[in-house]
């Protein structure tokens, strides 16, 4: 007698993880698990316009779908169009008939009233204090895996996944000076848009000779363009600084 079809398998899951890239990020293992434990499930994300790039080239997943935020918006037209746009990508998610919506951030506000359009199945959300559904604090990554538990998956999450435009690697491969080459390669991201997660160039700097002592590895810096906007002021000082 062959064994009962698993209906879990035949799932269709969205992740919703519509806030900052990092967030998006630390959520990819969640993703990876996911799709290993349930590999003929539907896995599709919810993303916004800037951090949705993260997911490019990401096999684990069937469909990314993603908005541009109305903060991020200019003119009344604009904000007309893109509203537009997001009632269409709602409606061909309803379309979709979610089983789960997933939402790693916690049952935010805004990630709540999405997940309510597409009505699903049923709503899965992480606390917003941190905690894992354990009650521990833990990493962003830990927090995020621990929402398998009722998927009967559990254990080390596995590695965050990224997956690199080789347009791109061989544009930036190009550029490097001699010294780097063959060399294995540290890239410090000095980048953080709220004044609090910004990690002081000393850090970065220590960070760096530590690493450089045990593997004599180079460097790139990654930061963000100086510009006029008082809450993106931009890393070309603080990149001066470390660099020096």
């Amino acid at each position: 007698m062959s064994p009962s079809p698993n209906p879990a398998q035949h799932k269709r899951i969205l992740v919703i993880r519509r806030d900052n890239i990092g967030d998006l990020v630390c959520t990819t293992p969640l993703i990876s698990a996911l799709r290993k434990a349930l590999p003929q499930a539907w896995i599709g994300v919810l993303a916004n316009s800037y951090n949705a790039p993260v997911l490019a080239g990401n096999a684990d997943i069937d469909e990314v779908f993603a908005y541009t935020k109305g903060k991020h918006l200019g003119s009344g037209q604009e904000q007309f169009a893109a509203l537009w746009r997001r009632l269409r990508l709602v409606m061909s998610l309803r379309r979709q008939r979610i089983d789960d919506v997933i939402l790693p951030g916690g049952a935010q506000a805004s990630a709540t009233r999405f997940a309510g359009w597409v009505a699903p199945g049923r709503v899965i959300a992480a606390p917003l204090n941190g905690s894992t559904t354990e009650g521990r604090t833990s990493h962003e990554v830990e927090r995020c895996f621990s929402l398998l538990a009722g998927y009967g998956i559990a254990g080390t999450p596995p590695p965050c996944h990224v997956v690199a435009d080789p347009v791109l690697v061989q544009s930036i491969v190009v550029r490097l000076p001699s010294t780097l080459a063959g060399r294995r390669l540290v890239a410090l991201q000095l980048s953080a848009r709220k004044p609090k997660q910004r990690w002081p160039v000393e850090l970065f700097a220590a960070l760096a000779k530590t690493l450089h002592a045990e593997s004599d590895c180079g460097f790139l810096v990654f930061g963000r363009r100086c510009s006029r906007r008082p809450m993106h002021p931009g890393d070309d000082a603080k990149a001066a600084e470390l660099v020096e």
